[in-house]
């Protein structure tokens, strides 16, 4: 009996790949009793033997750089490999790491409080929850009707996402929610807008397209809006000025309720004002939700909060019971006491001035490169420490940057709706230097693709001018 035929007959019919598929596993060192040697071989071999497919990576070599990278430790804005060689971490893990990899002062006060304890019920209390809420509110400007601010404790952004449209649901009992056109708020089915009925707004439309939305598609109803102040997954299009506001106050009059999305952008990482939504480029006004994002954890533990009024906390409270936000996910206090210092210290080591001053050297060493090497790189755009740099090219160009600046020790990712932008989001601890490294490898990499160009266009010419002298000058 084989897998295939275990299969009803009726959806074999559907599946013919499975019957030349083999589930063993996967031969890549060409020996059928491989016995591997070095601690490389070994993990790769672990990986190939024991490990879902979804993580595993293509083994490859890019100018002597083996792939995938097996890290062995981090320091700061630094990553090792196996080998120790120093790579530049211009991703901050999927922004997870706000301070720096392996803090010491966070590392420290980590291993003291796995020495007293690391989880608890939420039945029980520890010091850390109020601390930790006090100095997020502390950050957040006051309600104009003096209303005060409570935190909620989860454990992912997804879920910080997904309980603040609960809570909305608790207040409203309208079912239209809206979010910007391709805005990413986590993968789930109640807050992804790619399986969810959420109604998408084209904010490059202008406020018009809301408002013309709100009157004549839902006729006035609305339950709330969410919207991600940086557009991170919007290519970091960035919105106008007045947008918020605007929008904001349209779902006000309709008994909405206000979201913003501060997962991927807060705790400093666009500048000094510490929150995206509170940039200078914006107006400035106060939303009823504010969700923040695993950076609290600083990669050591997961944790992501929800700032709310405290009515909504209460409505949600006395309305909807979820074991899914009352269990030990909110309370564990290895995780609270890591946020409690991640926050002491981005504001004792001056990080949101930092990503600030950075984040501007960074755009004016970028802006020149796209200057000088125009048929490469097109722009970049973004805040503080949170930016990409677009390509002149698809995909494939993107990735073929990131692989050669992978080779020359610096790590990012493309990313975008089209997959041509690169990550220059790097830990908010980033020197000077740093951004020089990649300035200049990005130089370097932009010289040798504009060569090749250069050697590919002579080629098509020489090719076309020997055809005119075969065929006759007719032929052009």
């Amino acid at each position: 009996m084989t897998l295939f035929s275990l299969i009803p007959r009726n959806t074999q019919k559907l599946l013919p790949h499975l019957q030349k598929t083999s589930f063993a596993v996967p031969n890549v060192w060409g020996e059928k009793d491989f016995s591997p040697k070095n601690k490389r071989d070994k993990i790769l071999y672990g990986y190939q033997k024991y490990v879902s497919s979804y993580l595993r990576r293509d083994i490859d070599d890019i100018d002597g750089t083996r792939l995938p990278i097996i890290l062995e430790k981090g320091k700061g804005q630094y990553l090792y490999d196996e080998n120790l060689r120093k790579y530049i971490d211009f991703t901050s893990q999927n922004l997870n790491i706000s301070c720096g990899h392996s803090i010491r002062d966070i590392t420290e006060v980590a291993c003291r409080q796995l020495l007293k304890l690391s989880n608890h019920h939420s039945d029980f209390y520890n010091e850390e929850i109020p601390k930790l809420a006090k100095k997020i509110i502390h950050k957040l400007p006051p309600h104009v009707d003096g209303e005060d601010w409570v935190v909620h404790f989860v454990n992912s952004s997804f879920e910080a996402n997904n309980l603040a449209i609960t809570m909305s649901k608790c207040v409203n009992k309208s079912h239209e929610i809206f979010t910007l056109k391709n805005s990413y708020h986590g993968f789930n089915q109640h807050n992804n807008v790619i399986t969810s009925s959420f109604i998408r707004i084209d904010c490059q439309k202008g406020i018009e397209h809301l408002e013309n939305v709100l009157t004549f598609g839902t006729f006035g109803k609305a339950n709330s809006i969410i919207i991600e102040p940086a557009q991170l997954f919007n290519d970091l299009n960035p919105l106008s000025k007045n947008y918020m506001v605007e929008a904001f106050e349209l779902l006000k009059d309709c008994g909405g309720v206000t979201i913003i999305d501060e997962t991927m952008s807060g705790l400093g990482r666009t500048g000094k004002n510490f929150w995206a939504w509170r940039n200078d480029s914006f107006q400035k006004t106060v939303p009823d939700i504010i969700t923040i994002g695993e950076g609290l954890g600083n990669g050591i533990s997961t944790l992501a909060a929800v700032a709310t009024r405290r009515s909504i906390s209460e409505h949600y409270s006395a309305s909807y019971n979820d074991p899914m936000y009352t269990s030990t996910r909110c309370t564990n206090p290895l995780s609270l006491v890591c946020a409690n210092k991640v926050l002491d210290y981005i504001k004792y080591e001056r990080l949101s001035e930092n990503s600030e001053n950075k984040g501007e050297c960074l755009q004016r060493s970028m802006l020149k490169l796209c200057k000088e090497y125009p048929e490469i790189f097109k722009g970049v755009r973004g805040m503080g420490l949170l930016r990409v740099l677009e390509i002149n090219g698809d995909k494939e160009m993107a990735i073929h940057i990131k692989k050669k600046l992978l080779s020359l020790g610096i790590i990012t990712d493309s990313c975008g709706l089209n997959g041509n932008l690169l990550k220059l989001q790097p830990p908010l601890c980033v020197e000077y230097k740093d951004i020089d490294n990649v300035t200049k490898s990005l130089k370097k990499i932009g010289e040798n693709l504009l060569n090749e160009l250069c050697i590919d266009g002579r080629n098509k010419w020489t090719k076309k001018i020997n055809e005119v002298y075969e065929k006759g000058y007719g032929s052009f």
